[in-house]
């Protein structure tokens, strides 16, 4: 072709069509032999170009200790657009175990569906940032224990931004890049939360390469803000995270 009085080759790509759709799969076993053993089983499906623009959908599944499922829609706002919006729907199942000092006087299941509606703009070829909002339902039921504790049902009405930083080369090991994410969360007794709190969550990932060997640092921490309810609790626990204890048995 030529421009003028320059002149050079045009190419039209066209990426390979299996590229556009890929499959995940993981599966976890752990064991603290004492009696506490953890299965999970999960999957995830991504297929590019549901939409007129570069957009994909989603979904992920998994079962045994935490079952949950999700699908999300990720959508451009016009084509070739850093600006997008993406709408997601959820539900899962944790637990959350009750102490009295160092005992275990019951453990609950904890069940919630959500849906999210969030927009943002990308950040380069690295990141992201987005507000959105929150709403859903939850369900606290007490699945051994102390039958004087009570159930409880709860709404979910949430504001959040959320910043992402990913420069990993690899989404499963890498060798070299570094992750960080950052979510600032406020409960909303206004739109549709039963009380108001804020909470600050986050991670970070530095991979450390020599040769043929990586070491990847890794830090998930998160903090709040106001009285936080006792169902909106977070859980920790198990390798890795809180080593030692049950997987995800201990409240925070």
């Amino acid at each position: 072709v030529k421009d003028g009085d320059k002149s050079g080759i045009e190419v039209n790509a066209k990426g390979k069509d299996w590229l556009s759709q890929y499959v995940r799969l993981g599966v976890s076993l752990e064991d603290d032999l004492d009696g506490n053993e953890t299965f999970r089983l999960g999957g995830a499906f991504r297929t590019d170009g549901v939409g007129p623009r570069d957009s994909y959908l989603e979904a992920q599944a998994e079962i045994g200790k935490m079952p949950r499922f999700s699908l999300e829609l990720f959508e451009p706002l016009w084509a070739e657009s850093r600006y997008f919006v993406a709408p997601k729907i959820s539900i899962g199942r944790t637990s959350l175990d009750v102490y009295d000092g160092t005992t275990t006087i019951a453990e609950y299941e904890r069940t919630e569906g959500l849906g999210t509606v969030a927009v943002g703009r990308r950040i380069g070829t690295t990141g992201e940032a987005s507000l959105g909002y929150t709403r859903g339902f939850g369900d606290l039921s007490r699945h051994v224990g102390d039958p004087t504790l009570p159930d409880k049902k709860y709404d979910i009405g949430d504001l959040f931004a959320s910043l992402i930083l990913d420069a990993a080369d690899k989404p499963d090991f890498p060798p070299s890049g570094y992750l960080v994410s950052l979510k600032l969360n406020s409960a909303v007794d206004a739109l549709g939360a039963p009380s108001d709190f804020q909470e600050i969550v986050g991670n970070a990932a530095l991979p450390l390469t020599s040769g043929r060997n990586t070491i990847i640092l890794r830090n998930d921490f998160a903090t709040t803000f106001g009285d936080r309810p006792v169902e909106r609790f977070n859980s920790v626990g198990g390798f890795l995270g809180v080593s030692g204890g049950v997987q995800n048995g201990l409240p925070a």
